[in-house]
């Protein structure tokens, strides 16, 4: 019997296959009460902007889990023999690798966060550092695959 996420319609599957969306769409998810406060002179709560903050990084860390369980390619909806993501990855990336790039995609949230709410020097260190962080975590294990 296998599990809603390893089913091809099943909720991983949407996740993955709509990833690019939900990273983007997050971050600008994340940036809508500042745009709200320019545009319309509405202000959103520093308590609903912490819960809108909080809730996109969970819906983020999901997908990237979802992504790293049934994979990033075409795999997500299904092989010929009828199993989602057993294409045996080749190009596995070690468990080291994986936490140092969802730790910079945390960093690049939180840099987005901090440039809108604190200081937009601070939240450019964030995502220059959280660039970095991914460039060296690829870099040290070889990169290029």
């Amino acid at each position: 019997m296998n599990n809603d996420i390893d089913a091809p319609g099943g909720p991983g599957a949407f996740l993955v296959t709509y990833r690019m969306a939900i990273y983007l769409g997050g971050v600008a998810v994340i940036g809508l009460p500042l745009v709200l406060h320019n545009t319309a002179g509405v202000t959103v709560s520093q308590s609903a902007r912490l819960a809108i903050t909080i809730a996109t990084l969970g819906l983020m860390t999901a997908t990237y889990i979802a992504e790293r369980r049934l994979g990033r390619d075409s795999d997500v909806t299904g092989d010929e023999d009828g199993t989602v993501g057993s294409d045996a990855n080749t190009g596995e990336y070690p468990m080291r690798t994986r936490i140092a790039v969802a730790s910079a995609v945390l960093g690049l949230a939180a840099g987005v966060y901090v440039g809108l709410e604190v200081s937009w020097l601070a939240g450019l260190m964030f995502v220059a550092g959280a660039y970095f962080f991914a460039y060296l975590a690829y870099a040290g294990d070889g990169g290029g695959r």
